[in-house]
């Protein structure tokens, strides 16, 4: 896996714990790599065709997600942002 393939899944994986409801989308991510959204599409389609991460749509949307590993990875705890406010609801 190259440099910019890691640099991609972290930022899906990123975007997952800071965006409400995980819907971390291209334009997320292009964001994030800095980098043009057509290169960053491309690249992230490779990746779900070699099954790294899961490509989900919600209308005409593009959602990103790093499949679970079955429970063996370590627990991601969300990270705070403006977003996701750990206050809410209190």
């Amino acid at each position: 896996m190259s440099l910019n393939s890691k640099k991609l899944i972290a930022a899906v994986e990123a975007g997952e714990l800071t965006d409400p409801g995980a819907m971390t989308t291209t334009q997320d991510i292009a964001h994030a790599v800095e980098d043009s959204y057509s290169t960053v599409h491309k690249q992230l389609r490779t990746l779900a065709d070699d099954g790294v991460i899961e490509r989900k749509t919600f209308g005409n949307m593009e959602v990103w997600v790093v499949p679970d590993d079955g429970g063996n990875a370590p627990a991601r705890t969300p990270m705070p942002t403006d977003t996701r406010d750990p206050d809410a609801g209190k």
